[in-house]
């Protein structure tokens, strides 16, 4: 995980948004997001009323969170962290800034399948349907009854299918959450990660 600021060292919020200030506190926020989503799965203790709808909530919190991270980042870059997010993109720059920005949240949509998936749920779960729908990525959740009748809880799991592939939908939030910590790092929004030569990939 990245380093996370001391409470006293936090830079000002924009006006409209709750301590959230920089593309940083977005992945602390994505990564804190990706467990309450994998404990809220392993919870035995809820009620039904959690148990039916806190994972698919939580599913939709990362996959916007994972989504909105492409525009914290640009909005945050100055024009020389533009400039590096365009080069190693490979995405021309014109004069008009929401031009650009849409050049690059469709750039990195393009280099992480997962942040592509990420964006699919994130507009289709705010906006119902989509005019640029994936057809090749579907949401799914399977509810599974207990063995024992006398047994109230309900086990969900939720995947994503990819073109077929069926994957669960944390691995794809990891997925989102490793990218953006790999480019955020490159520009210097975050430290890169020490990785071991004994961490599993």
């Amino acid at each position: 995980m990245p380093f996370i600021f001391p409470i006293t060292d936090f830079p000002q919020a924009p006006k409209n948004v709750f301590s959230l200030a920089t593309p940083h506190h977005m992945l602390i926020k994505l990564g804190w997001e990706i467990r309450q989503f994998n404990e809220v799965l392993r919870a035995h203790d809820l009620s039904f009323i959690d148990e039916v709808w806190a994972p698919p909530f939580h599913a939709y919190n990362c996959a916007v969170t994972a989504w909105h991270c492409a525009d914290w980042a640009w909005n945050f870059g100055d024009k020389h962290v533009r400039e590096s997010f365009a080069q190693s993109l490979m995405f021309g720059l014109r004069s008009e800034n929401r031009a650009n920005r849409n050049a690059f949240c469709n750039a990195v949509a393009n280099n992480s399948r997962d942040v592509h998936i990420c964006r699919q749920i994130a507009n289709g779960s705010k906006h119902m349907k989509l005019d640029k729908e994936d057809a090749a990525v579907r949401a799914i959740v399977e509810r599974r009854a207990p063995d024992d009748p006398d047994e109230l809880h309900i086990e969900l799991r939720l995947f994503v299918d990819d073109d077929g592939k069926r994957r669960p939908a944390d691995e794809v939030f990891i997925g989102a959450y490793r990218y953006w910590e790999e480019l955020f790092a490159k520009v210097g929004y975050v430290e890169a990660r020490f990785v071991s030569a004994d961490e599993d990939d």
